[in-house]
């Protein structure tokens, strides 16, 4: 055989087993496993080889863990808030909820439970307005947090 086939082989192995039998990685095998990744033999080597923190903050990312609701990233940038504000993120990001591709910006402080999202179109039009402009923190916060850390960014209250 092979050493590149034993080798991709193994790492697919690794990565199953690995998933199957971690609790924390286990409600993620759907986004790690069996999803048909064009890179498959790349994926299933991070998989294998990967901390549990990245395959996890990855996989909230990527998953569809919100029934229909999946996110993408478009950009994330830092602001410091002056010399006395909490910094914060701005996240830009696509939401599609089963029905349509929305895009929406969110705010991420340090401290959790601290998240607005807005939808970025309707923010464009001046709707600011509780109700018409409402969208739950605490639903995208997981997967906006995930994406703060990924983009170099920390969610620890004491960062700065």
């Amino acid at each position: 055989m092979d050493f590149r086939i034993a080798a991709i082989s193994d790492f697919r192995t690794a990565a199953i087993s690995r998933v199957e039998n971690d609790d924390r990685l286990y409600p993620y095998r759907g986004v790690l496993l069996e999803y048909d990744w064009p890179n498959r033999d790349e994926h299933d080597e991070w998989v294998a080889t990967a901390s549990v923190e990245e395959l996890v903050e990855w996989a909230i990312v990527t998953d569809d863990k919100g029934g229909d609701m999946k996110v993408k990233v478009e950009d994330v940038a830092f602001h410091r808030n002056g010399i006395g504000g909490e910094p914060f993120a701005v996240v830009l990001f696509t939401n599609h909820d089963g029905k349509e591709n929305r895009e929406m910006l969110g705010i991420v402080f340090n401290a959790p439970g601290h998240v607005a999202v807005l939808d970025a179109e309707l923010l464009f039009d001046g709707v600011i307005a509780f109700g018409e402009n409402s969208h739950r923190g605490d639903v995208f916060e997981p997967q906006l947090r995930a994406m703060v850390r990924a983009a170099g960014g920390s969610d620890d209250e004491d960062a700065g």
